[in-house]
Order: C-alpha cells, then sequence, then structure tokens
C-alpha cells in the first residue's frame, strides 16, 4: 500500500483562508491459495484438491479537493468545499488454477468510477461560551466490484435473469459499482461555563442515503453477487454534558436518539420482503441501527501521600435492533457498568479496571442472513490491571 497527499494552508492576514491539496493511494492485494491433501491415500471423499486460485486486485485512488472560508466580520465564517475522486479497480491477475493454468473470465478486468462531493458551513461564535454552526456535506465508500457474470452457470435458462436466494430475480451489472453516496445535514450547538468547568453540546442531523450495497446469494450455488439498491434515510439527536463538580468529582453524560430506515420505494422495499409481507415492510429499521444509546460516568479525585488517584463508575445503554431488513435477529437492549481505580507515583501509573461487571450475556447480533445461525454476545466479565510509565 502507497498513500500521498500533499496539502497547502493558508494563513493570511485577510478574512480569506484556503485549503487544497491532492491525493493518492495505490493498494495491491495478491492472493494465491493452493489446497492439497498430505495424508495417507486413498484420498477422502469430497475433499478439495487445487493448485490456486491465484490473483491480484489492485485498487487506485486519485482525487483533488479545496475549500474556502470566507469572514465577513469576526465572529462568521462561511466554508465552502469540494472533493473531486477518480476511483479505479483491475485484476491484471485472476487464475482458477495454476496446474494446470486456467484463467477466470475476470483476468483483464479494469473498471473505473469518479465524482465530485460537495461541503457548505456556517460558523457563528457567539460569545467565548457558545458556538453555533449548520452543515451540508456529501461523503462517499469505495465502491464494490462485481466480477464478470457466467450466464452458463447461473443462468441456464437464458431469460437474462439470475435467481436469489431472496426470492427476487435481477441481472447483476458486471464492472464496478457506483459508490454509495450520503448527504447529510447537520447543525448544532457547543457550550461551556464562564469559568470552563463545564462543557456541553447538541446535535441534530438528518443524512439521505442513497445506492445501498447490498450482496443478494443466487439459487443454486449461493455464489454472491452485489447490487447499488435501495435508500434510507437517518435521523438523529445527540447530547452530551460533561464538567467539574464539587470536592473534585468529575461527571459526564451523553445521550442520543436516532431513527435509520429503508426508504418506500419498489427497491428498498424489495430488500424487505419475506412470505410475512411479500410486498416489502413500510419504514423497515436497517440493521443494526439502535434507537437510543446513553453513557454515563462519575469520577473522584483526590490524593493519597501525595499522589493523584481517581475511582470512576461508568453506565452504558444500548438499545434492541435487528440484524437483518426484514426485522429478524433481534440483539441489543443491555446495560453494561464498569469500575476503574488508578494512582500515579512519580512517572508510573497504576490501575485496575473491571468492565461488565454483572457479566450479562446479551446478544450483540445475530446473523440470519446466511442461515448459520450464528451471533454474538457482549464480552465477559473482564477484569485486569493497567501500568504505564510517563516520561
Amino acid at each position: 500500500m502507497f498513500i500521498n497527499e500533499t496539502r497547502f494552508t493558508s494563513k493570511w492576514d485577510f478574512p480569506v483562508q484556503v485549503i487544497s491539496g491532492i491525493y493518492y493511494e495505490h493498494r495491491s492485494h495478491f492472493v494465491d491459495a493452493r489446497l492439497a491433501y498430505n495424508g495417507d491415500e486413498p484420498m477422502p471423499p469430497n475433499t478439495i484438491v487445487s493448485q490456486g486460485p491465484r490473483r491480484r486486485l489492485v485498487t487506485k485512488q486519485f482525487a483533488a479537493f479545496g475549500e474556502l472560508a470566507f469572514t465577513p466580520w469576526d465572529p462568521f465564517t462561511l466554508t465552502v468545499g469540494g472533493r473531486y475522486f477518480d476511483f479505479q479497480q483491475s485484476y491484471p491477475l485472476f487464475l482458477d488454477s495454476t496446474d494446470p493454468v486456467i484463467p477466470n473470465i475476470n483476468q483483464g478486468l479494469n473498471e473505473s468510477v469518479d465524482g465530485f462531493n460537495w461541503k457548505v458551513n456556517a460558523a457563528l461564535k457567539a460569545s467565548d461560551e457558545i458556538f453555533l454552526y449548520a452543515q451540508w456535506a456529501q461523503g462517499f465508500r469505495e465502491p464494490q466490484i462485481q466480477n464478470a457474470l457466467d450466464d452458463a452457470e447461473f443462468d441456464p435458462d437464458g431469460n437474462g435473469l439470475y435467481d436469489f436466494q431472496d426470492g427476487s430475480q435481477r441481472r447483476p451489472t458486471e464492472g464496478l459499482l457506483n459508490p454509495d453516496r450520503v448527504d447529510t445535514y447537520e447543525a448544532g450547538i457547543k457550550f461551556q461555563s464562564p469559568s470552563g468547568n463545564v462543557r456541553g453540546a447538541l446535535t441534530g442531523y438528518y443524512t439521505d442515503w442513497t445506492g445501498i450495497p447490498v450482496s443478494l446469494l443466487t439459487v443454486p450455488g449461493g455464489a454472491a453477487f452485489f447490487f447499488n439498491a435501495g435508500k434510507a434515510v437517518s435521523k438523529g439527536v445527540e447530547f452530551e454534558l460533561s464538567g467539574n463538580l464539587p470536592d473534585n468529582w468529575f461527571a459526564q453524560f451523553s445521550a442520543s436518539w436516532s431513527k435509520t430506515t429503508l426508504g418506500n420505494d419498489p427497491e428498498s422495499l424489495s430488500l424487505s420482503t419475506n412470505p410475512t409481507n411479500p410486498d416489502g415492510i413500510q419504514d423497515a429499521d436497517l440493521p443494526g441501527s439502535p434507537d437510543h444509546n446513553i453513557y454515563a460516568a462519575l469520577e473522584k479525585r483526590f490524593d493519597i501521600g501525595g499522589n493523584e488517584a481517581f475511582v470512576r463508575g461508568d453506565w452504558t445503554y444500548v438499545s434492541d435492533y435487528y440484524g437483518t431488513f426484514t426485522r429478524t435477529g433481534l440483539a441489543g437492549d443491555y446495560n453494561l457498568f464498569g469500575a476503574s481505580a488508578g494512582v500515579t507515583i512519580n512517572n508510573i501509573k497504576l490501575g485496575v479496571f473491571a468492565k461488565n461487571l454483572t457479566n450479562r450475556s446479551d446478544f450483540t447480533w445475530i446473523d440470519n442472513t446466511l442461515g448459520g445461525g450464528r451471533a454474538y454476545r457482549l464480552r465477559p466479565r473482564t477484569i485486569g490491571v493497567n501500568v504505564g510509565f510517563q516520561f
């Protein structure tokens, strides 16, 4: 992997500042898999023996970016920026077997996609204690490459459509898919007390997500194909507050409410179809998106023989959420409690901690997509010691 960014940042004496730069990334993934039976003859039935596959995937990205900040009067700043990107993926080498040599139909595949993202930000420093801002920004994620299609294997009836395990018939798009894109609208306030002992923030946001990357499995064979399918909307509010209290107490609190739902257009509804809801689920929740998160902590700071010490307790709550678009695999809805303590002696920091004090074993994820019944639970109660040296 090679990554380089060259950036220019101004520091001028007039009310216009500029940031600009270029970005280049080159990644090369090489796979050489040899599966061979090395036991005694005769070889067990159904044992896979292969000289290969061997492949090399090359990913390149070039981007040019810049933003201009204009401060017409001292407390107010308006910023406008943009980023152009060009993304390329290729398979210069893709062999299904090396003995004998069998090239894959993906060998030589070379695809690219480009685009432009915008950003607009308005910020007002009303006073030393209050800061207001609003922002619209676009973003994208690295696109998924769809391997070359083999109609002989996946379209035996020759109707141009592949059969998938969700009951749908679709024609995959060969090559590099479009990146999924977001438009995020955000506004908030950051504040602190005149003494600076108490700080907080309140933020609201709305995100429009298009081209959601989805992987579907074929019937038969269970091969995975990728699609840009569906839309989603995420909206929410986040609040955080922290501060120093009398008698060397320190407190933190944060909470968020969010609602992330799939769109109700035909393409999005097709992702949430099941025998009970053949037409799809209206406003289906996105997998892994809890509506509520809460965190609180209380810390006491004191001296032991002239050495700084502390004891701390914290609590986390995560509400429930689903693991699939079809509202199956319910997980979450758990409370986590932790505690820690420590002391600093000269340059040495000694501490003890305990996480998941009540040893909760709630599910954090239930995977029904592949039908394997896999699930993940919270990490069990964990107790440990920290030792650090500062110099």
